[in-house]
Parts: structure tokens; sequence; C-alpha cells
């Protein structure tokens, strides 16, 4: 089921919605000082990880069920607002480098398509540019993470485009064979 566009819809929200739980807020209660199990910043690792090893870690861990309203809410919650952004740094690249992996494992050669190669990219430098920021502790680490959180939904903002781009391309290659694959590709 589709949850809308934009940035939460599609990276924080693709949750079945029979899952949703404030698990955000259960989690930071639990664990309020170290949400984040790994090193939060990689910009100070001895070895960073490659963005292939970056995506596949990521991917591989268990993204929090989580309402687009929890997230809302303890974000304006000023005395929770650095615990949200710890939450957040480790979240995000959790849910961008799962849709990383789904976006190259299309079919029909889509992820080598202009607008959906475009998306692989942008989601890319996102997840390595979160991999580098370090973790919001202090003022200017917060200022800074929301700078790029910012950075980071203005540029989502043509995504949605971009993978239609691609899809038109496949329906130009197949013309009216196109009508076989549709199916799969509407699924998608």
């Amino acid at each position: 089921a589709r949850h809308g566009t934009g940035v939460m819809a599609t990276l924080l929200v693709r949750v079945p919605r029979h899952t949703w739980t404030c698990a955000l807020q259960q989690r930071l209660a639990a664990h309020p000082a170290h949400c984040c199990p790994h090193p939060a910043s990689r910009a100070h690792a001895s070895s960073p990880r490659s963005s292939k090893e970056s995506i596949a870690h990521w991917a591989s861990r268990q993204p929090t069920a989580v309402t687009l309203r929890d997230l809302c809410e303890i974000g304006l919650d000023h005395k929770r607002r650095r615990d949200h952004g710890v939450f957040l740094h480790e979240e995000l690249r959790i849910r961008i480098a799962q849709r990383l992996l789904e976006l190259q494992q299309l079919p029909y050669g889509l992820p080598e398509r202009e607008g959906i190669g475009t998306v692989i990219r942008w989601y890319t430098e996102h997840l390595m540019s979160l991999e580098e920021a370090p973790l919001p502790k202090g003022a200017r680490q917060d200022e800074a993470f929301t700078s790029l959180l910012t950075r980071i939904f203005e540029e989502h903002t043509e995504v949605i485009q971009q993978l239609a781009f691609g899809v038109q391309d496949l329906m130009a290659e197949l013309g009216p064979g196109y009508i076989q694959v549709q199916p799969e590709v509407d699924s998608i």
C-alpha cells in the first residue's frame, strides 16, 4: 500500500499499517543515551565503509515500526529532540539502504535507466552523508544534522519524477510489449 510521497512516506513509513506502533517512544525510553549501537560517526572511524558495505550493513538491520504522527510528535518535543536526532541518524540509514537494495534489484534493467539510476546515486550519496555526519550531541552537531536532513528532504522532491522517467524509458523501449510486463512494473 502506498502511504503518499515525500521523504518520510518513502523512507520512514514503509511498514505495513497493522504493525505501526509507538516503537520509537519505547526504544527511546529504554535506551535514551545509546539508541545507535553502531559507530555513530564514520568520520572518525579508522577504516570507513565503502558505499556497498554501508548499504549491506544498514539494509540488513530491522527498521523500527513507527507512524509519521509519532515521528512528528516526538520531534516537536524539545526535551526529546536530541534523542530523536540520534534515532533518525540510525533509522534513516536503515531505511535508505533498504530502498537502495530494492531499487538495485528491480527487473528489466530498470536500475541502469537514467531516472532510476539517478535516484540510486542520490540515495547512495544521502546514505554516505549520514554515515559521515556526527551524532547530534550538541548545538553545533544538531544544527549540522538538521541542515543535512533538510538537504535530503529538499533533494527528495524529485525522486518520484525520476523514477517515472525510468519507467517511461522502459515503456518506450518495449512499445506495445510493455503491456506484458506492466503488472509487474506497476507493483513496484
